[in-house]
């Protein structure tokens, strides 16, 4: 990346991700704190990994979703961009 955009713009780039995941990251423990503590029921401390838990399954299941619907949506338009103009299949 840095041969083509340069060394400036790069690494204004990479601090802008780093930035996203860094509050993605913060909102995702946050998120599982809240659900560890109003899913914990009184005298059991493990309880509070259930949310912990639930904030992983559901992200990995949210991302490998998004994955996927890109993955079919970019198939789609390179299967419709292979095709002869004036095509409907």
């Amino acid at each position: 990346m840095s041969e083509t955009f340069g060394a400036q713009r790069t690494s204004s780039a990479m601090g802008v991700l780093n930035t996203v995941a860094q509050f993605s990251g913060a909102m995702a423990l946050t998120i599982s704190g809240y659900l560890g503590i109003a899913l914990s029921t009184s005298g059991n401390p493990l309880d509070e990994y259930r949310g912990i838990w639930l904030v992983g399954v559901v992200g990995c299941m949210a991302t490998a979703g998004i994955g996927l619907a890109i993955s079919y949506v970019a198939a789609a338009r390179s299967h419709a961009a292979s095709l002869p103009k004036g095509t409907l299949h």
